[in-house]
């Protein structure tokens, strides 16, 4: 987490390196954390994130907690298709600044609208070279290119928050799906946030990071924030699971066997189940926070009726420890642990990077 937020002057302007002018007002508070438990209320009807961290260990983990909700501007992507939408009017003026400021030449934009742009990515050869598969030509060019137009030296924490899929690792590798996708699925939902909370519990020092942003004669200051409603809502769906009993430890066998013979180097065996659940996502990310605390944990509404909270615990073996990730996804009222096509709550304040060498046996 960065906590260089703290030490931001009360007010200051500053232009991104896409050639928006930023005027940035920072609110300094003390106290209880009211204002982040509401927050996290507010998630449960209003777009938006919050990440924490709830465990200090010196030199590795700080207890931080950051957050927004009512961004005004949402990029969704689903294959090589995308679209950027404005969720109030401040989000029109980031429209018309990034219909100027987008300049990946993968990136065709086909359709384009005061609220919305929309378009494709034009995928390219894969390339020769190993370390250069996660620069190959994807949504995640569109990504970078939007970061690059937010970024700027004078401020730490504008830029992209949310969620991506699994599924993206068929950007960077050319492998055959074998499962069928739901027909609404997304790969990326990442949001500008225009009002940042940033906590610490453990000093109670807390800052309200708030940005207007003008652009070819219009701005944002004095338009209400106020995003449509995104509720969580519970449903009489009963629970289900793609797996018969004893069927993913058959996977773990067979995979074991792969190993042994050389076969496989690394695998991500998958499996997809869920419960109905009476607790909404915000009252289970309070009670996770508050009986596992953990170095990484998220709760996102992800509009379209998808929320997600996560933490990632810690687990043993009897000869070492090693860290996996617990996961909740609400999609409609029903909670699922989506182990194959999990959400990764993940801040986009630096480049994409990362190895896609994963072979999986249930793509």
């Amino acid at each position: 987490m960065n906590r260089t937020a703290f030490s931001l002057p009360e007010h200051s302007e500053y232009r991104t390196r896409g050639g928006l002018v930023v005027s940035r007002a920072v609110e300094q508070f003390t106290g209880n954390a009211k204002r982040l438990d509401d927050l996290i209320d507010l998630l449960d009807r209003r777009p938006g994130v919050v990440l924490s961290s709830g465990t200090t260990v010196p030199g590795r983990y700080e207890s931080f907690d950051f957050g927004f909700a009512d961004p005004p501007l949402v990029l969704e992507t689903t294959g090589a298709n995308f679209s950027l939408a404005a969720l109030n009017v401040r989000g029109e003026v980031l429209i018309a600044f990034l219909a100027d400021a987008l300049r990946e030449p993968c990136v065709v934009i086909s359709e384009k609208s005061a609220t919305r742009l929309a378009g494709h990515i034009i995928r390219g050869a894969a390339p020769v070279d190993e370390d250069q598969r996660t620069r190959r030509a994807s949504v995640m060019s569109l990504v970078r290119d939007i970061v690059a137009s937010l970024s700027a030296n004078d401020d730490p924490m504008l830029g992209l928050y949310g969620a991506f899929a699994y599924d993206l690792v068929f950007q960077i590798e050319d492998l055959v799906q074998k499962r069928a996708r739901e027909a609404d699925q997304r790969d990326i939902v990442l949001y500008v946030p225009d009002r940042i909370l940033a906590y610490d519990r453990a000093t109670g020092r807390g800052v309200m990071l708030s940005y207007d942003l003008p652009w070819n004669g219009k701005s944002t200051k004095g338009r209400p924030r106020d995003t449509a409603e995104s509720i969580y809502t519970k449903s009489p769906r009963q629970g289900f699971a793609d797996h018969a009993p004893g069927e993913y430890q058959a996977t773990v066998e067979f995979a074991r066997a792969a190993f042994a013979r050389g076969d496989l180097f690394e695998a991500v065996p998958g499996q997809l189940f869920a419960e109905p659940c009476e607790r909404s996502p915000a009252e289970v990310f309070q009670r996770l926070c508050r009986i596992n605390p953990s170095p990484y944990g998220a709760l996102m509404n992800l509009g379209d009726g998808e929320n997600s909270t996560c933490a990632l615990t810690s687990t043993a073996t009897t000869r070492r420890g090693s860290a996996c990730p617990g996961r909740s996804k609400f999609s409609r009222g029903v909670r699922s642990r989506p182990i194959r096509s999990c959400f990764i709550p993940s801040t986009m304040s630096k480049a994409f990077c990362g190895r896609a060498s994963t072979r999986s046996m249930r793509s």
